[in-house]
């Protein structure tokens, strides 16, 4: 009898060290496949750093030659500057991928053409306007445009493909070790429990990665509205000042025709006849002015009934990246009864996004760093929402054109967020508006549509 109680103590200890090996394997590959999630998460991030600072390099050459200012000048060489800082990381980041590496080398040659391309446009400058902007028509349709576009694309899928086979097979050497644990571990009761923790950590990180990826293409969906409201914001203001002086030229064109109408030699009819063809052009330049006018003022929008809670919460996980290594807290005071308003999302997020970041870089001096954002309802069938902080607030001098396009506080703004956010919201039918925070810095409101009768 005591022979056949060893010989059970002995195969149950044997199915226990089975069973806590077989765990153990997990274990490790479980750490071997976060690493590789975590490099492949930080190749695929220095991917899109790559590709957006290569379009906000295109964004500054542009602004630069269309307005002159300066400080589309400096976004330009910063953002030609962190290309080349991109590509240095991606060499570390892919050192044991020879096929990575050649796709990288591709890469550089086609970005150094593409900046020689960019580099060629600013030389010429808003002085040589017409030539720059020939030479910027050209460049937007070369070859090293497609290149760069193709070349980033492959480096994208080849890094997804690797990170999706690892994982594959990570996947199916731990189910198949867990299946053993999970034999070995009928007779060992505490290897069972551990299995199953380890299995709901394996979940969670799927989980985490889940939302680094919905947090990715929110970021991305946002990069691209932002570069839209910017351009539609420029033809607006260009716009504008352009409609004047071809009010005044038509003007000074029927003036001249005026002049010629008493006399009629052969001459005066020619010119007469050139003088009419030209009031004609301005007239229809204008017409197509006021159109354009029109069309970014009328800001189209898709609308659909959302949930500002959801809003609020997707616009501030962006908004905190890094926030909070600065100790701001974020508190939401969002009305239930209000949650259900009937805007177009990205652009709504896009206001929520600019508002948060200015209220997070204003109290980076402060000593005090809360930022709230509560909504109520209010009269008309409305929502109004607010974001406030407790910065250093507006000085009296640029409250009044704080809205205004091209005007910026910020050392390196553009001026172009508040103006955007403004637009935004007047499309949607509402109005923002900034004023002091009581208890120190600011609180900007602006109103959107309840959902209510359009809620089923």
């Amino acid at each position: 009898m005591s022979g056949r109680v060893i010989g059970v103590g002995v195969a149950a200890a044997m199915f226990l060290i089975a069973a806590v090996g077989a765990l153990v394997l997990n274990m490790q590959r479980l750490h071997e496949t976060y690493g590789w999630v975590e490099h492949e998460n930080a190749v695929l991030h220095e991917i899109a750093r790559f590709e957006t600072a290569l379009l906000r390099a295109e964004s500054g050459e542009r602004g630069y030659v269309l307005s002159g200012e300066r400080s589309y000048l400096e976004s330009y060489r910063h953002a030609a500057a962190e290309v080349g800082d991109s590509l240095k990381v991606l060499d570390r980041l892919m050192a044991g991928n020879a096929d990575q590496t050649r796709r990288l080398g591709e890469l550089r040659g086609v970005a150094q053409a593409r900046l020689g391309e960019f580099a060629r446009v600013v030389a010429l400058g808003p002085e040589r306007r017409e030539e720059a902007l020939t030479a910027l028509g050209a460049a937007r349709v070369s070859q090293f445009t497609r290149l760069a576009r193709a070349r980033i694309d492959d480096l994208t899928k080849a890094e997804r493909s690797l990170l999706e086979d690892r994982q594959d097979q990570a996947n199916r050497v731990t189910g198949q070790l867990t299946m053993l644990a999970g034999v070995m571990t009928v007779l060992a009761v505490l290897g069972t429990a551990f299995a199953a923790y380890l299995l709901e950590r394996q979940h969670a990180l799927a989980q985490v990665h889940a939302v680094e990826l919905r947090t990715r293409e929110l970021q991305a969906e946002l990069l691209r509205m932002s570069r839209l409201s910017n351009m539609g914001e420029m033809a607006s203001a260009l716009a504008h000042e352009l409609n004047q002086p071809l009010a005044a030229l038509a003007n000074y064109i029927q003036g001249s025709r005026r002049l010629l109408g008493q006399r009629d030699d052969e001459q005066s009819k020619l010119l007469k006849d050139a003088l009419l063809k030209a009031n004609e052009q301005a007239q229809r330049a204008g017409q197509v002015i006021r159109r354009l006018r029109e069309f970014v003022a009328r800001g189209e929008n898709d609308k659909r009934i959302e949930s500002l809670r959801m809003l609020v919460d997707e616009a501030s996980a962006l908004a905190m990246l890094g926030a909070r290594d600065d100790s701001v807290q974020l508190r939401l005071a969002l009305d239930p009864a209000a949650d259900r308003i009937l805007v177009d999302k990205i652009q709504i997020q896009q206001v929520l996004l600019n508002l948060m970041r200015n209220g997070i870089e204003a109290m980076r001096e402060s000593s005090r760093r809360e930022l709230t954002v509560a909504s109520a309802r209010v009269a008309g069938g409305m929502v109004a929402v607010n974001v406030s902080d407790t910065g250093s607030g507006i000085a009296e001098e640029t409250a009044a054109t704080l809205f205004e396009p091209f005007r910026s506080t910020k050392e390196n703004g553009l001026g172009v967020g508040l103006s955007i956010s403004r637009t935004i919201v007047e499309a949607h039918g509402g109005r923002i508006d900034a004023k002091p925070n009581p208890g120190g810095g600011t609180i900007f409101a602006f109103t959107v549509p309840s959902a209510g009768a359009h809620v089923q």
